[in-house]
């Protein structure tokens, strides 16, 4: 991986890594070229559809009158999901009506994962707290409809894709500061960065919110957009083909 002319860094965080796990590695020879999103799509000016609000309050009646906090990720150990426990019950304590919404598949093998953490919830008396909605297509609307999007990871994200969507979005975005998400939200909404792990840190955050959310920082300049990815991959290819 490192021995190319040119090796590409999806982050500012990926950058530092390879640097770190890889000595030898000439800096100069690392370009840092980030995921990005199309703001054609992921826009704060995108509202799902009447019809669309109908069918998921159809389907989920129990998010009604919530305050809504969607965790968009895989449910494996490390995305963070049983951190939404004591970030629930600190805001339930506080009189906030909190709901966590789940957005995500359970991989084979993970089974025994996803019954744990309802077991968790369950005996945090949080059962009705919680709605699953498996694998989504329509993650954009539903992100939309929740009041605050989360990222919980506890193994630092190369990038985070969904925070950034989040934020193309307009909506209140809150992450655990290590990784790519951490560099997403010192650039759109420093204040939604929180230290890894620490939940009542989150909670703060969240409570805050609940009366006064955020607007990130937009619109989404350079290097997040989709261009601003492609333009760059076009510049390296380019000086490659030139020397």
């Amino acid at each position: 991986m490192t021995k190319g002319d040119t090796i590409v860094a999806v982050s500012r965080f990926i950058r530092e890594h390879i640097l770190e796990c890889y000595p030898k590695t000439q800096a100069e020879k690392i370009i840092v070229i980030p995921n990005s999103v199309d703001t054609s799509v992921h826009n704060p000016e995108y509202r799902p559809s009447e019809e669309w609000y109908e069918k998921w309050y159809s389907d989920f009646p129990e998010m009604k009158g919530k305050y809504l906090i969607c965790l968009p990720a895989r449910v494996t150990r490390h995305k963070g999901a049983a951190h939404l426990e004591p970030i629930l019950l600190e805001l339930k304590k506080r009189g906030i009506p909190a709901h966590a919404v789940i957005v995500g598949e359970v991989k084979k093998g993970k089974e025994a994962f996803k019954l744990e953490l309802k077991k968790k919830f369950e005996q945090a008396g949080l059962t009705h707290d919680v709605t699953w909605t498996g694998l989504r297509r329509d993650v954009r609307d539903i992100m939309v409809a929740c009041n605050v999007i989360v990222s919980l990871n506890l193994i630092p994200e190369a990038f985070g894709k969904t925070t950034l969507e989040a934020l193309a979005l307009g909506r209140p975005t809150a992450g655990y500061e290590a990784g790519g998400v951490g560099e997403q939200l010192d650039d759109y909404l420093p204040e939604g960065k929180v230290p890894t792990g620490d939940t009542m840190a989150m909670a703060d955050v969240l409570a805050k919110w609940y009366t006064n959310p955020p607007t990130p920082k937009l619109p989404l300049t350079a290097p997040y957009r989709r261009k601003d990815m492609t333009d760059a991959y076009i510049a390296a290819y380019k000086a490659l083909c030139g020397k």
